[in-house]
C-alpha cells in the first residue's frame, strides 16, 4: 500500500463509519485527481466500498478490515 491509500484506510478506521470522497479530500488535502486514483485502486483490492448518490460518492470500509 502507498502512502496515500494507507492515509484514506487510516482515516476511513478513525471514522468508523462511511463519509463522503468529498471530506476525504478536504481532511487529507490529496488532490482530486489522485484521490479518484487511490480510490479505485482500493476498490479494485476489495479494501473500499464506494456508491455514488448523485454527484456524491460515499465510501466505507469492507467489513473483514475489521476482522
Amino acid at each position: 500500500m502507498d502512502e496515500n491509500e494507507r492515509t484514506v484506510v487510516e482515516l476511513l478506521q478513525s471514522k468508523g463509519k462511511e463519509t463522503t470522497q468529498a471530506e476525504i479530500r478536504k481532511s487529507t488535502k490529496i488532490p482530486g485527481s489522485t484521490l479518484s486514483k487511490v480510490m479505485l485502486r482500493l476498490e479494485e483490492r476489495n479494501i473500499i466500498e464506494r456508491r455514488g448518490e448523485g454527484k456524491t460518492k460515499r465510501v466505507k470500509l469492507k467489513e473483514w478490515i475489521f476482522e
